[in-house]
């Protein structure tokens, strides 16, 4: 069991003084866990913690961006942060070649940090985000990593879920239903003593928003690694987003619009990196050829 206790304090003024916000709250987060293991180390968990998610500078920046005069966006100086209730029961299950994984959960958000998009009498959208009254999302996830050969091993992980949003506070009503799911695999092969690969491949499904939803995510990342001076340097290599698949975007809808955003940032990339420890403890940690494409 744990307690953490958090006091924020933020402020900010535009230039020209036409606008500022200024953000003083306190809050408790308390969290628990507990299990049971059975004779061969197998175990059942459940947990609760509370944590909060704050509006980063960019959404409570009242700045807008008119790139797309037809489609404006800006951040709300009045954001306030998200505070989420999460529960989940899991069961851990250990095999001959792998383990196996399987977790029910349930998180309810308070003050739901979500876009929110009007259309003027000009034909001009504007987006902003807005506290939305609450958003659950709940359902169960499947993990497991499994080696069927010596030179191959894989972990295999998907997440079904609903993501239920309602009273948005807004002037327009919003309720919104999506089952969603999450899947990812990794595969690492070792192709030599000092050398190995990885391949990744992620989906993640179209998934709920207030006035419709975010499209289909897909991408795979290649990751090669060589051990070299007696294992304390390490070359890596990573190719990101290989098949250049990547793209983020919302199909949205209201009473008087339907609007779309499709778009491709530059995701593909190939980075090389080398790093070299004296042999702290926590060299595993810093020197494994870890990755994020965001």
């Amino acid at each position: 069991m744990g307690l953490r206790a958090e006091q924020v304090w933020n402020e900010g003024e535009t230039v020209d003084k036409t606008e500022s916000f200024n953000n003083d709250y306190f809050n408790l987060f308390p969290s628990g866990s507990l299990s049971y293991y059975t004779s061969n180390r197998n175990n059942f968990r459940v947990s609760y913690s509370r944590r909060i998610t704050r509006p980063s500078l960019g959404q409570l920046n009242p700045f807008t961006d008119i790139t797309d005069s037809l489609n404006q966006r800006s951040g709300n100086p009045n954001l306030k942060p998200e505070l989420i209730n999460s529960w989940e029961l899991s069961y851990n299950n250990t095999l001959q070649k792998g383990s196996l994984s399987f977790a029910t959960f349930y998180r309810l958000r308070n003050n739901a940090i979500l876009p929110y998009t009007v259309l003027d009498e000009n034909g001009v959208a504007f987006t902003q985000p807005q506290n939305f009254g609450k958003a659950m999302t709940y359902g169960a996830e499947v993990i497991t990593s499994y080696n069927p050969f010596s030179f191959w091993s894989l972990n295999f992980s998907l997440s079904a879920f609903k993501v239920q949003i309602e009273e948005t506070g807004t002037s327009t009503e919003v309720s919104k239903n999506l089952i969603s799911w999450y899947t990812k695999l990794v595969n690492n092969f070792t192709l030599y003593r000092n050398g190995k690969l990885q391949v990744i491949g992620n989906y993640t499904s179209p998934t709920a928003i207030p006035q419709g939803e975010s499209i289909a995510v897909y991408f795979v990342d290649v990751g090669f690694q060589h051990r070299m001076l007696k294992g304390k340097g390490r070359l890596g290599v990573v190719l990101t987003d290989l098949f250049n698949t990547q793209k983020s975007g919302v199909i949205i809808s209201d009473d008087n619009f339907t609007f779309s955003r499709i778009f491709k940032l530059d995701t593909q990339a190939i980075m090389a990196t080398f790093g070299y420890t004296f042999g702290t403890s926590f060299k595993e940690k810093v020197m494994e050829n870890r990755f994020r494409n965001d």
